[in-house]
């Protein structure tokens, strides 16, 4: 920025040679640090001319139910800023994985668990048997629910077909 002349050029009786004179002012620039979508803004940072600038405290996505979010890093270096500078905010993506209980009918006995991939199957547990009664025999019909596209955490209570027994019922004689 001119700042004024050199020397005196008042009274000149002379040649005299008179010289603008300029301040010299480090330029700055703006960084502009957003979310991955490029336009939730973040947080700025303005700094001189060949310095780093600050990021803001490290942004979260939030998980989804396929999804769990971690946040990555920047996509672009600022250690060394020469002009406005956009960057943007990276994450990287884990497949979540829920777990599958698979329960006997009175929904308290744990027979098995199978923890797998959103939107995969769960693996169940040998068919579980329930023990006869005095009244009925029990059969294993299958599951209360289905696990072939398991989104959640998910409780899984067997089935059983019920018969009633039968009984032979033999008269003798008194002898």
């Amino acid at each position: 920025a001119f700042s004024g002349w050199s020397g005196s050029y008042t009274g000149v009786t002379a040649n005299a040679t008179v010289l603008a004179t300029y301040t010299a002012t480090i330029r700055q620039y703006t960084v502009s640090f957003y979310d991955e979508d490029g336009t939730s803004l973040l947080g700025t940072s303005t700094v001189n001319y060949g310095t780093a600038a600050t990021a803001p405290a490290n942004p979260s996505k939030p998980d989804t139910a396929q999804w769990d979010y971690t946040f990555a890093g920047w996509n672009a270096t600022f250690t060394n800023v020469v002009a406005d500078q956009t960057v943007l905010a990276t994450y990287i993506a884990a497949l979540r994985q829920y777990t599958v209980t698979f329960y006997d009918d009175d929904g308290v006995a744990v027979l098995g668990t199978s923890t797998v991939d959103f939107g995969t199957a769960a693996t169940p547990p040998a068919d579980p048997v329930k023990p006869s009664t005095a009244e009925f025999d029990y059969a294993f019909a299958g599951w209360d629910v289905a696990f072939d596209d398991v989104r959640s955490v998910l409780a899984v209570k067997a089935t059983y077909a019920s018969t009633v027994r039968a009984y032979d019922v033999t008269f003798f004689d008194a002898d």
